[in-house]
């Protein structure tokens, strides 16, 4: 039996879809929309949102790839010269899933693929084979960056969302995303890592808040800042 807030989500859902100018499939609405509202802080564009979305066969388990310096979204053709001393890395990856639960296949491949495109040493030329041209441009775009900022020393945060419209993982499930959180640590020993799962009280939740509204939100006992 499906709870209350699972209802409330699909008829929230279902009127944002219907308001929709295009023809987009629920999964596909779902995601976007999962997208949208977690950054909804970082005042996206439509165009910019689907830019970062990467889905697809290959896809390593990562639909959604997205990378800020001082907040500004960075693109292909973004001047990384331009920012000052303080620099502030955010890397955004998203997995979403139009389900009622989560899975730990999900998050094991999430894991497996954060070993192979973020570990600098790998070329990822060699990763052709693995994974779709989409997530490994991402990946490039994200290594050239840190590299040409090396010298700035910033300040890098990784954020991993897993979003689905269940209610809360199992122990098995959270113990795999702490292994993710260890994993990235362990390839950016300074940085601040997060894994997420976000269901549908959360991000409902998340719809709720007013956008640029200081935010701290407790999603299953972790703790983020948007």
């Amino acid at each position: 039996m499906q709870s209350n807030q699972s209802i409330l989500l699909d008829q929230l859902l279902h009127e944002k879809r219907a308001q929709s100018e295009e023809v987009i499939s629920e999964t596909d609405f779902f995601e976007f929309f999962s997208i949208e509202q977690i950054l909804k802080d970082l005042d996206l564009g439509n165009e910019e949102i689907d830019e970062g979305i990467i889905d697809g066969g290959a896809d390593g388990g990562i639909d959604g790839f997205y990378i800020f310096v001082n907040d500004i979204l960075v693109a292909d053709d973004t001047d990384i010269s331009t920012f000052g001393k303080t620099v502030r890395i955010n890397l955004t990856l998203f997995q979403t899933k139009a389900s009622r639960g989560f899975t730990e296949t999900a998050v094991d491949k999430i894991a497996h693929t954060v070993g192979d495109i973020f570990d600098f040493s790998k070329e990822l030329a060699d990763l052709k084979s693995l994974y779709r041209p989409q997530l490994l441009s991402k990946a490039a775009l994200f290594k050239k960056v840190s590299l040409e900022l090396a010298t700035k020393l910033p300040e890098l945060t990784i954020n991993i969302h897993y979003v689905t419209k269940g209610t809360s993982p199992s122990p098995s499930q959270t113990a795999r995303a702490n292994h993710v959180e260890r994993q990235v640590t362990e390839l950016f020993p300074d940085s601040n890592s997060t894994f997420q799962f976000v269901g549908c009280s959360e991000l409902l939740s998340i719809s709720r808040r007013p956008i640029a509204d200081d935010f701290k939100s407790h999603l299953f006992g972790r703790t983020i800042a948007y």
